[in-house]
């Protein structure tokens, strides 16, 4: 994807280039380049995605000197940043910290800064998106912007003593197959969304197979309902249709809720395996559901989050009028976890019974080197107050502790190299978290010592 061009004196085009991290760790690569007038492409630099260490954070603007430097907008730290002609990167503008301050600029504070622009006396023009401004930055008589210190987001620590192994399915092997038998040897397609149910089995949103799938504790595995092909067709569980399963969640009296990814229906499983259609919203997909201890069902749409009561009322719990509501977790004392996506930030906040919303941890968001993406698929709330979230886009697991602090609980590393897409996630009574993948097609089992 290219963000930004501009040309030199001699015609030469220099672009700033985006790309997918196709080898694990998910992100976007930065780069910039040299077309030269004989076509001849070169990368000049090259930044990992910054979650994962990278200088550049989400780039925007550049703009090249007469003398071959190139003035980078670092969006994501808050900085303006140069390349020499022998790829020296380094820092000129800003302190690194968010801000909005005029004045010398190794003390200058930016906001996201994004377009440049160079006039002919040197002046570096900067977009600051604070305030929507334009800001001047002057060499003076010497004709260059001296270094500062270069920003760098943290790197997050990992948690020690994490194994992982497969739960059930078959490591990148798709398809229906294996009722009656253990789950291991069964296969799934694109799970996503997880439920503990009252007895200790799980439940698992097999979204290609347009089913929901239950996991006994003896490790073996059957269709609930569904597996009968696309549809929204209520009846009988070996009659009834769903229309891409996303998530899962136990209700009042073992009534198993479910939300369809492709429209707005919340089905309803019976304890005897008939499917009904619980609601049909008339706008919006629903992101994620969970449910409480008193069988309360909790429903996020977009930027709200509703209750259904067990008499099928439902009440609003929370609305976020500026963020978009991602993940959803209960804690046991039934307060309602998610995370607030509100760009350029990421938040997890708590809600209690009585209306109370409290941020218990708040980042950058994970393209300007945070600890979250936009994508946090799922929640789960441990026993200590814990908070495990699924990232997808960064195909981790992180672990927010009591205390705000975020680490590394599972990535590219821990699964074996292998590239995941975590969707659903759950913390069992005994202490181990389950996480569908999506992209290996199964469920795994994580245990922390």
């Amino acid at each position: 994807m290219l963000l930004d061009i501009d040309v030199d004196d001699a015609g030469n085009v220099y672009v700033l280039d985006r790309s997918a991290n196709l080898t694990g760790g998910g992100g976007s690569y930065a780069a910039i380049r040299r077309i030269d007038t004989a076509g001849m492409v070169r990368t000049l630099y090259q930044s990992s995605p910054p979650h994962l260490g990278g200088q550049l954070a989400t780039p925007l603007g550049l703009a090249v000197t007469g003398e071959g430097d190139i003035y980078i907008a670092n969006t994501g730290r808050d900085q303006i940043a140069l390349l020499t002609p022998d790829g020296e990167l380094r820092a000129v503008a800003g302190t690194g910290d968010r801000g909005y301050l005029d004045g010398a600029a190794a003390g200058a504070a930016f906001t996201a800064p994004a377009a440049l622009a160079l006039a002919d006396d040197g002046t570096l023009f900067v977009t600051d998106q604070a305030g929507s401004v334009v800001r001047g930055l002057n060499p003076g008589p010497s004709g260059s912007l001296d270094a500062v210190p270069l920003a760098g987001a943290a790197a997050l620590p990992r948690l020690e003593g994490v194994g992982v192994e497969v739960f059930a399915g078959q490591l990148g092997r798709a398809g229906f197959a294996g009722d009656g038998g253990p789950a291991r040897a069964a296969l799934l397609s694109g799970p996503k969304g997880l439920a503990l149910g009252h007895a200790g089995n799980v439940l698992v949103a097999d979204s290609r197979n347009h089913a929901v799938r239950r996991i006994a504790t003896d490790g073996t595995i059957a269709t609930l309902a569904g597996g009968n092909g696309q549809g929204t067709v209520d009846g009988p569980r070996d009659e009834a249709r769903f229309d891409w399963p996303g998530a899962v969640a136990i209700g009042a009296d073992g009534v198993v809720y479910v939300a369809e990814n492709l429209n707005e229906n919340l089905r309803a499983i019976a304890p005897d395996g008939s499917v009904s259609t619980a609601h049909r919203y008339a706008s919006g997909r629903i992101h994620a559901i969970a449910s409480d201890s008193r069988g309360g069902v909790f429903i996020a749409r977009s930027n709200e989050v509703y209750r259904r009561s067990a008499d099928g009322s439902t009440e609003v719990v929370e609305y976020d009028r500026y963020g978009g509501i991602y993940g959803l977790g209960v804690d046991g004392d039934g307060s309602v976890l998610y995370v607030d996506v509100d760009a350029p930030g990421a938040s997890l906040v708590r809600v209690t019974g009585d209306g109370r919303a409290t941020t218990l941890f708040a980042d950058q968001l994970g393209v300007y080197g945070g600890a979250l993406s936009s994508h946090v698929q799922g929640l789960a709330v441990a026993p200590d107050g814990s908070v495990y979230a699924a990232d997808r886009v960064f195909e981790r697991i992180v672990r927010i502790a009591p205390d705000g602090t975020a680490a590394i609980v599972a990535d590219y590393e821990t699964f074996g190299s292998l590239r995941v897409e975590p969707a659903g996630i759950l913390a069992t009574r005994d202490g181990d978290l389950l996480v569908s993948d999506g992209r290996q097609q199964v469920i795994w089992k994580i245990t922390i010592e």
